[in-house]
């Protein structure tokens, strides 16, 4: 398993410049009205969903990679269990967010002393890890095209819900409205985490059983 976290972050390389790159884009705005004294807190919601998004694409990405360089077809020709695959993708995952809420915190830190920052991006990531678990076991049913367009569609009805209502107004509401049921509400957001973990660990290990029943029904 070890093995093909490595081989996943080994491939996150190629698109890992890019990746930085419109992140950096995305915090300019952020970063300039800090420096001015006066920050905006819904822009840096919106750079935290923003940086979910382009980094949560990473777990997409590297069954794509899998898939165009041969090496998904090895896992299925050799001892290597469907379990301990989808095992990987789901770790890779969870350490992908963990790199995402370490370094948005480091740079809310830098820029604002806001404790509140830190709590909301933590419950927003939380939230966005759910997302990815999905998408993680249905690109093994419905292939890795469909759930990318899929993810495309579902953030940008997200944004521009949230642009329409103001990231501002949301940065409030999650500051003054669910700071008396914070951890409460995160408690929760990671007990489903945690279920959904393994619920859909399971489901991807039963499609990817049938992708390889399949490939190996025309063989």
């Amino acid at each position: 398993m070890k093995a093909i976290i490595l081989n996943d972050f080994y491939n996150w390389r190629r698109s890992i410049k890019t990746s930085i790159f419109a992140l950096v884009c995305c915090m300019i705005s952020p970063i300039i009205s800090a420096l001015r004294g006066q920050l905006n807190f819904g822009y840096v919601i919106m750079t935290i969903g923003i940086a979910s998004f382009i980094f949560g694409s990473i777990e997409v990405s590297s069954v794509f990679y899998d898939e165009q360089s041969g090496f998904l077809d090895l896992i299925y020709a050799t001892p290597i269990s469907e379990e301990r695959y989808i095992t990987s993708k789901f770790v890779f995952s969870v350490l992908i967010h963990l790199i995402i809420f370490l370094v948005a915190s480091i740079v809310m830190l830098a820029i604002s002393n806001d404790i509140e920052l830190i709590k909301i991006n933590f419950l927003i990531i939380s939230i966005y890890m759910i997302c990815c678990f999905v998408n993680i076991a249905f690109m093994f049913k419905f292939g890795c095209k469909n759930i990318f367009t899929l993810m495309m569609v579902v953030f940008m009805i997200l944004f521009f819900t949230a642009y329409f209502f103001g990231f501002d107004n949301i940065f409030e509401f999650m500051k003054k409205d669910v700071k008396n049921t914070y951890y409460l509400v995160s408690g929760l957001v990671l007990l489903i985490d945690v279920v959904l973990f393994f619920v859909f660990k399971k489901l991807g290990i039963k499609y990817l059983k049938e992708r390889k029943n399949d490939k190996s029904s025309f063989v």
